[in-house]
């Protein structure tokens, strides 16, 4: 699933290195992020991949967890823009807000506030800006 929500990661990391100087797990100082090669959007891909989602669980309770797995890299992208995946597509409405009262919310999982859904496929390099990737979203589901 190619991921579409961060503008700029570079502002994004800053932001949360910002708010947290702990690792709230290990009650530790944190380690610096290492500097992102490039944005994570497709459409600024400097090197020709983009990141990809993947599905951590799916519950039977309609809950999904999706997120970052052992091949998702953020920093220079995993998938070449040119491979077609579905988008990760997240609908916000008002009876969406509350958090699940079986979920359990973190500084690492947090709550979309929205249902979840996948689009059909698109090549990473036809996502040429955030409108367009909500255009396709809406377009599909």
């Amino acid at each position: 699933m190619h991921g579409y929500a961060i503008d700029n990661m570079e502002e994004f990391l800053a932001e949360v290195d910002n708010e947290q100087t702990q690792d709230p797990v290990q009650d530790v100082p944190r380690q610096p992020r290492p500097a992102p090669v490039q944005p994570a959007n497709p459409e600024k891909s400097k090197l020709g991949t983009a990141m990809t989602w993947a599905v951590l669980k799916d519950s039977q309770n309609g809950i999904v967890e999706v997120g970052a797995d052992n091949t998702t890299n953020a920093y220079v992208g995993d998938t070449p823009i040119s491979q077609s995946l579905p988008l990760l597509c997240i609908n916000r409405t008002a009876d969406t807000k509350e958090v699940p009262k079986n979920l359990s919310i973190d500084f690492y999982n947090g709550w979309s506030e929205g249902k979840v859904a996948l689009s059909k496929s698109y090549a990473g390099s036809q996502i040429t800006s955030h409108a367009v990737a909500n255009k396709l979203c809406a377009g599909d589901l």
